[in-house]
């Protein structure tokens, strides 16, 4: 899968959460073998490097959460060792930056933050969206990806966990719009994204 489309999820409610750019570490460098998905869901993080990623992109983001709609940006720096990204908004200002290695993931973030917001849920988000799905298959523990048209589906028995929606097949090159729905928690975000030089 190419990555012209890169998801930045789970960051609702943070676009209107108060006017301070000021940051304070929301948690020291960790390493860890797995992410959570939901109840006995998770992604088995050993051996998924090196990643399927390279590049610079700008996302333009929508999200809608309990019928309210935000909009943030983020920009990604990506490339098989490395995932950086740092999300930001006119209103707030830089939201966080989320760095992860092999080794490490560190995680700065405004003091304005709900403690909900968890880097291990953003990065969930993103490999389910956007892992080859030979890939995600392989790393997905407890649920099951299927791919129909233009829709990546992840199941646990018959509960839809999440559905992201592509403007063209997920396995070619994507084009500027991806849509993932998280039906647990109600909210969908709608993603475009640029590359950079």
């Amino acid at each position: 899968m190419q990555i012209k489309n890169l998801s930045f999820i789970i960051c609702l409610p943070l676009l209107l959460l108060g006017c301070s750019s000021l940051k304070t570490p929301q948690s020291p460098s960790q390493k860890f073998n797995k992410i959570a998905i939901a109840e006995d869901i998770y992604i088995n993080l050993v051996d998924i490097f090196p990643l399927p990623f390279k590049g610079v992109y700008l996302q333009q983001l929508t999200s809608t959460f309990a019928n309210q709609k935000h909009q943030f940006s983020v920009h990604l720096t990506l490339d098989p060792t490395s995932f950086k990204a740092v999300a930001f908004n006119d209103i707030v200002g830089q939201l966080y930056t989320l760095t992860w290695t092999q080794e490490t993931l560190d995680w700065t973030a405004s003091s304005f933050i709900p403690k909900h917001i968890k880097p291990h849920r953003i990065l969930a988000d993103f490999l389910m969206a956007h892992l080859p799905l030979k890939k995600l298959q392989k790393h997905l523990k407890g649920a099951i990806v299927t791919e129909k048209n233009s829709t990546r589906f992840i199941r646990k028995k018959n509960i839809l966990v999440r559905e992201i929606t592509y403007a063209t097949h997920p396995q070619k090159t994507l084009g500027e719009n991806v849509t993932l729905k998280n039906p647990n928690l109600s909210y969908q975000l709608e993603i475009k994204t640029v590359d950079l030089p």
